[in-house]
């Protein structure tokens, strides 16, 4: 039903202070060489696939547009899509698709978030918001025993069968309101 266990990053009790340099690289080192190892992925190819990651980490979470995005990025859309999925595979991304579609169907995804809110700090340091790492802490920690989908009304599925909205200071829970009486968390 769910994914296994994603990425833990164990170095942080060395050095605090290094800790978003250490998971930058083990990102990198993801990229450069374990990514190549699996799939036929040349250097211009890693350099293009670097660009999609800035790109999301600023805007995170990120809704994809795969026609401006294929663009910018020179990459066609089949590509564009397969690139996502091998980053989330990777446990850099966290692809987020609608309730009827899953990874392997190479469909769209409807968010795209970094995988966890260690990677939010080491990539998206200037652009944090809290929001974007309540929905990324909710969503990295439900599916690996859970199946996440986006949701119409809120914004999370689990299992097909509850929605969730993950609120703040500034956001209740009036988009599921009228679904039943939902209990909201906060």
């Amino acid at each position: 039903m769910g994914q296994k266990a994603r990425v833990n990053y164990p170095y942080y009790k060395e050095n605090i202070a290094t800790y978003p340099i250490q998971v930058e690289q083990s990102i990198n080192k993801t990229l450069n060489e374990d990514l190549p190892a699996i799939e036929h992925i040349e250097y211009a190819t890693i350099l293009k696939i670097r660009k999609l990651l800035a790109t999301i980490s600023e805007t995170v979470p990120f809704t994809p547009n795969i026609t401006n995005l294929d663009a910018a990025i020179e990459i066609g859309r089949h590509a564009l899509v397969k690139y996502l999925y091998l980053l989330d595979k990777a446990g850099i991304l966290l692809c987020i698709t609608e309730p009827n579609q899953t990874l392997q169907t190479l469909a769209k995804p409807q968010k795209v978030y970094l995988d966890n809110t260690n990677i939010i700090h080491s990539l998206a340091f200037q652009n944090i918001n809290l929001g974007n790492i309540r929905e990324t802490f909710f969503a990295n920690q439900l599916r690996t025993k859970h199946r996440v989908n986006t949701a119409e009304n809120g914004d999370f599925t689990i299992d097909g069968t509850l929605i969730f909205e993950v609120v703040g200071k500034n956001k209740g829970g009036s988009q599921i309101n009228t679904i039943l009486k939902p209990k909201i968390f906060t």
